[in-house]
């Protein structure tokens, strides 16, 4: 074993473990750091060795020409595995959303590990950005995964090793640094690649030279071993002299280094402007010196990009961008991808060059469609430099547009407001750009400047361009839904008066966006509107490329309102249809927009464990689509309360006020926060702050202008709140308005709640022959919602044992426990058990062979391919509990494996 690979054993050992760890299906990643030249390569070709056989491997490496290329590195290493599926992109489609490409990528890794996969990343420094930030996404989401990365990456440039050091912190990767080698294996190295003794004068200024560096250690023996002396203070590379070169060669290798690390033989001979017979004289040498070596398929490469650094920082300055100039020049002239061009005119400094700017703006545009748009906002912004104010409009609309994706919403508004003073654009280019400007403006919380900007656009429209008006004023109508459905009606109405009958996809969303903002609004005829244009749709979401608006799709408008109407039965097979297809098109933004909802209707429907898996998809999707992280929050603290964990569900509320709203929080998420402090408080004792958060909420309805009393089913909480505290006035005009909205909405919910209440109310007033005829009434309504039965059968239960009915008692609440421990709703099955003891219950002896409530949790979790740490911090235990858990539950399910907890249907919530 050589000297650089003995002295690594702590490297070697962290990634032995790790290849064993995913080999057992919990990926992990581990980032090797070191300056050039320190055996990183080295040490991943080794891991690629102990990966054979066991592992399918994905190579990706970096240097400046990938930096360059859109997804450059990542490309490299999914090349082998499932093509995308925004793969073969017709000219002139829509670009991809940086989400959109993301999501593919993530989905195609995840496709590709259905056995051990090994993502071996080298001199991850040099990758492009949007690569790097795919890397740290899946680096994110490896632990349920057979997938192991190691990537090898420099201090500087830093972004790499800023990922990594952010990924270490949380505990998903480690970072292993690579040191220079001890004096005595630098000696036993220098000695090997001089192949002679050397005295100890000569050696100790080798020595010193290299300072440890493995690389310039063997480059030094081989110069020793031509009988070259080093004298101190010399750089460790003295290029001319370790190869013997004249003028010629040092021309070439100039010429070669500006194009990277690997380059095309024909592009350096171009550049270097050598007579042919010249470079073919020089080139052995080169070669037979070490410093470069034939790459394959027409290219060449530096033997290490330290050969290559010292050639290109020896370059001066005015000597460097010449180059970089030929280069750019030669490089369009051949047609190899702008991106590869474009960026030797940004170094080259080409101001004010036509050919300079139109290369960066095409391979901005072309990142913009691939959907890198860190790539993207770089070409575009060097070439708006480049070109100054003869900045065309179009480059200026398509870098507003990188900025906005790239979420620099201040930067785009200043881009978009420059453009729109000028005084020359067609009446099209205008519009979209006051769309734009607008957008960027709602993201920034400049809230006047984006209705003004949507007011102008919109007006200056007209009749001669409808579609940009209808997108206008549906992405406006998106921006005010913050304020609630209210504001949004009458843009929505405008949007469906101007759409063309029949309507097109976009008139589609107008009508179905109309309908469901009139029906939460109080308007039941928007029901059918919304379900017509559904029709319409085909009961099909379209893909962004179909022209839909991806916020208003009119099938994901539909199964919501199914789900507040309690038409769970349409609502599931309507998600689980648009979920299939949203995932096979790659569309994260629809998936996003309708899992959320997908997780409330499984939590009206009592399938706790199941909402919080859809929870677990929308956190994650929540880190490519950043404005969904408050609804994401909202809605896994909603599962939690229902679940019983009620300090989990606190911390995500905490975490969703600690996020920056700029003072407007998206009316659904922080109805549901509001809603949620409120049930958290009631179940904790605090009545008074219940009693403040409901009150507050119900003020917010009337100014969000909701009337729907189930979208976000607040009452029932807030009038048992509103009872236990004493403030029956309270209790009484919110079971009053729930009455006179049961009578116009389609579920029974609301009648439910209020019928409840009322029930309550007799018997405090002592009629108690009104109260049992309320109760009935309550048990005889169908929602549904079995979380909502169990609710009241225990209301009942309770109300018959205060009446000395103990024997009547006992079944209802019974069955409340049941329904709610299937459910996995523990804070319910508590409160309903407590009652039951009171009336005289008692729990039947558990079977030997029966699982515990938390050996049940425990197996759920690990059949749904948790791993035990996860599992531990969801169900607030130790590790080793978990593990003594499984242990009892292998025993009592007569199992051996954790496998085959997968294959039993007995565990699965009812």
């Amino acid at each position: 074993m050589s000297a650089a690979i003995t002295e690594r054993a702590g490297v070697r050992t962290a990634m032995r473990q790790l290849l064993d760890r995913a080999a057992d299906g919990h990926g992990s990643t581990l980032f090797i750091v070191g300056d050039a030249g320190l055996g990183k390569t080295t040490m991943l070709e080794y891991a690629l060795r102990l990966a054979e056989g066991r592992f399918r491997c994905a190579i990706g490496r970096g240097d400046r020409v990938e930096a360059t290329l859109p997804f450059g590195l990542i490309g490299q290493a999914l090349e082998p595995f499932s093509d995308s599926r925004h793969q073969g992109r017709a000219p002139g489609a829509p670009d991809l959303r940086a989400e959109d490409r993301f999501y593919d990528i993530l989905r195609r890794f995840r496709e590709a590990a259905v056995q051990p996969l090994l993502l071996a990343l080298d001199d991850l420094h040099w990758a492009d950005p949007d690569s790097r930030t795919a890397v740290h996404l899946l680096c994110r989401r490896l632990a349920p995964l057979p997938l192991a990365v190691i990537a090898t990456a420099r201090p500087w440039p830093g972004e790499a090793l800023e990922s990594a050091q952010e990924l270490a912190v949380q505990g998903l990767a480690g970072v292993e640094r690579l040191r220079p080698l001890s004096p005595a294996a630098a000696r036993t190295l220098l000695l090997a690649a001089a192949g002679r003794p050397l005295d100890d004068a000569l050696a100790g200024r080798a020595l010193r030279l290299c300072g440890g560096n493995p690389l310039l250690l063997h480059h030094m023996g081989a110069g020793l071993r031509r009988g070259e002396d080093p004298r101190e203070g010399q750089t460790a590379f003295p290029i001319a002299r370790f190869a013997g070169l004249g003028e010629p060669g040092q021309r070439y290798l100039q010429a070669a280094s500006v194009l990277g690390t690997r380059f095309r033989a024909v592009t350096a001979e171009e550049i270097c402007a050598l007579p042919t017979d010249e470079i073919h004289r020089v080139l052995p040498g080169l070669f037979r010196s070490d410093l470069l070596r034939d790459g394959g398929q027409g290219w060449t490469e530096f033997t290490h990009a330290l050969v290559r650094q010292a050639v290109y920082e020896d370059l001066a300055p005015p000597l460097r961008r010449r180059l970089h100039e030929a280069a750019f020049r030669t490089l369009v002239r051949r047609g190899v991808h702008p991106a590869e061009a474009a960026e030797h005119a940004i170094i080259a400094r080409l101001t004010g060059d036509p050919e300079a700017v139109a290369a960066l703006a095409r391979a901005g545009r072309e990142a913009l469609g691939a959907g890198a748009v860190r790539t993207a906002r770089r070409h575009l912004e060097a070439a708006s430099e480049l070109a100054g104010d003869a900045a065309t409009p179009d480059l200026r609309l398509d870098l507003g547009r990188a900025l906005i994706a790239d979420g620099a919403a201040h930067a785009a508004i200043g881009v978009h407001q420059r453009l729109l003073l000028r005084s020359e654009l067609d009446d099209a280019t205008r519009i979209t750009a006051l769309g734009r400007l607008a957008r960027a403006a709602f993201i920034a919380g400049q809230v006047e400047l984006a209705e003004s900007c949507f007011e102008n656009a919109v007006g200056l429209a007209g009749e001669s361009h409808r579609d940009l008006a209808l997108q206008a004023l549906l992405d406006q109508a998106f921006f005010r839904l913050v304020d609630g459905p209210k504001p949004t009606l009458p843009l929505l109405e405008r949007a469906r008066r101007s759409a063309a009958r029949p309507p097109a996809p976009l008139g589609a969303c107008a009508e179905a966006a109309w309908g469901a903002m009139a029906y939460l609004c109080g308007d039941r005829q928007g029901l059918a509107a919304a379900e017509k244009a559904a029709e319409h749709a085909g009961f099909t979401i379209t893909p962004a490329a179909g022209g839909v608006h991806w916020a208003w799709d009119p099938v994901i408008l539909h199964a919501q309102l199914c789900t507040w109407t309690e038409r769970f039965a349409t609502a599931e097979r309507l998600f689980r249809e648009v979920l299939e297809q949203a995932e096979r098109l790659g569309e994260p933004m629809l998936i996003a927009n309708a899992s959320f909802t997908w997780l409330d209707c499984l939590c009206r429907l009592g399938r706790l464990e199941d909402a919080l898996g859809v929870s677990d998809q929308h956190m994650e999707l929540a880190e490519l689509v950043p404005f969904i992280l408050p609804l994401s929050a909202a809605y896994r603290a909603m599962v939690l309360v229902q679940m019983g964990r009620l300090d989990e569900a606190s911390s995500w509320l905490e975490r969703l006020e600690s996020l920056p709203s700029g003072g407007r929080r998206l009316y659904l998420a922080e109805g549901t926060r509001l809603r949620l402090r409120g049930a958290i408080a009631l179940r904790t004792g605090d009545l008074a702050l219940a009693c403040r958060c409901f009150a507050k909420l119900e003020q917010q309805a009337v100014t969000w202008g909701l009337l729907d009393p189930c979208q976000i089913p607040w009452a029932g909480d807030a009038v048992e709140a509103y009872l236990a505290s004493g403030r029956e006035t309270d209790a009484r005009r919110v079971i009053a308005s729930l009455e006179s909205r049961a009578e116009a909405a389609p579920g029974r919910w609301p009648e439910l709640i209020a019928a409840l209440g009322r029930a309550i109310l007799a018997e405090r007033s002592g009629d108690r022959a009104l109260a049992e005829e309320k109760f009935a009434s309550a048990l005889g309504l169908e929602t549904g919602m079995p979380l909502a039965r169990a609710q009241t059968l225990t209301a009942y239960g309770a109300f018959l044992h205060r009446g000395g009915a103990t024997s009547r008692a006992r079944p209802p609440l019974a069955e409340a426990v049941r329904i709610a421990e299937a459910c996995g709703a523990e804070w319910q099955a508590n409160r309903a058990h407590a009652e039951w003891r009171r009336a005289g219950g008692r729990r039947r002896a558990r079977r030997p062979d029966e699982l515990s409530p938390q050996e049940t949790a425990v197996a759920r979790l690990a059949q749904a391919g948790r791993s035990n740490r996860e599992i531990a911090q969801q169900l607030h235990l130790s590790v080793n509990t978990v593990q003594t858990h499984l242990a009892h539950v292998y025993r009592k399910l007569g199992i051996r494996r954790r496998w085959e907890l997968t294959a039993r249907d007995d565990l699965r919530p009812p």
